[in-house]
């Protein structure tokens, strides 16, 4: 029976057994599920301004994060090897406890914990485990995102994302062909957040011969 994934805007309808465009979300017959939820790809302490964020939290560094997996396929992608189903490793790391990550950003004195690097949509459910921990903890949390959201990922996020950083690539016709993607739920889904009680910046990557 087929199923609607409903982390980002695609909105995949899968199959049992399929995975989505993302390669990370799977219909196991019962419900859509992460594969490979909590085994992180990525994890470092960064400078917050690395993010980048300049206006949240400046001069701190944040405990920074990531699971495989993304929803676009953008040609200039600098994290292809972690976010692009062609390089993706049969070799899983055993899965990080939430828990684990806010005692790792307490110890090394990082105020938040950031979700960035892949697409953290496609692994928002994981995210959402460890933003709950860190608030809880007392820590920030902050996103770095392409922006495709659904409206229900939005409705979901919000009260648990302090710091959005948003990736506005380009106009429809750069998204579609160089990111295989729409530039509608982008603009959407920052009007929606520049209505929110969150912290948002938005980046631009200039790409030669295109902007």
């Amino acid at each position: 029976m087929k199923i609607t994934c409903d982390f980002c805007y695609r909105r995949c309808s899968l199959d049992t057994g399929q995975v989505g465009f993302c390669s990370v979300r799977i219909n196991d017959a019962a419900t859509i599920r992460t594969l490979d939820r909590g085994s992180l790809v990525a994890l470092s302490i960064d400078r917050v301004e690395k993010k980048p964020l300049y206006h949240f939290l400046p001069g701190t560094s944040t405990l920074s994060l990531a699971m495989f997996g993304c929803n676009l396929q953008c040609s200039f992608c600098q994290n292809y090897t972690i976010s692009q189903s062609r390089y993706r490793s049969d070799s899983v790391r055993p899965p990080t406890k939430a828990g684990e990550l806010v005692s790792l950003a307490l110890r090394s004195g990082c105020p938040s914990i950031s979700f960035t690097y892949s697409e953290p949509l496609v692994w928002q459910d994981y995210m959402i485990e460890v933003a709950i921990a860190a608030k809880e903890a007392g820590l920030k949390t902050i996103m770095v995102s392409n922006g495709t959201f659904s409206k229900e990922s939005l409705d979901r996020l919000v009260p648990l994302i302090d710091a959005f950083n948003i990736d506005l690539k380009g106009d429809e016709s750069f998204y579609q062909r160089i990111c295989k993607g729409s530039a509608k739920p982008v603009i959407d889904s920052l009007y929606v957040l520049g209505r929110k009680a969150v912290h948002l910046e938005v980046t631009t990557m200039v790409t030669q011969g295109e902007h």
